[in-house]
């Protein structure tokens, strides 16, 4: 039962959740998401917001590589 729980769960749910991240022609980032059964692109992260990406700059500056 938990095995068809999941196997459902990655037919329906997660990938409708998810983004395939790809490299541009010009060896850019770029997400790819489905939409309502269409595709859609963004060059920068999805849902990342502004506070979500000075968190991650600060965390990047920061001296933690040790403890990863």
């Amino acid at each position: 039962m938990m095995a068809m729980n999941i196997s459902h769960a990655f037919d329906t749910s997660i990938p409708a959740n998810t983004c395939v991240v790809q490299l541009d022609d010009d060896g850019q980032l770029l997400w790819m998401e489905q939409r309502e059964r269409q595709p859609l692109r963004h060059d920068s992260e999805p849902r990342g917001g502004l506070c979500g990406r000075a968190r991650i700059a600060l965390l990047y500056v920061l001296p933690i590589g040790w403890s990863l």
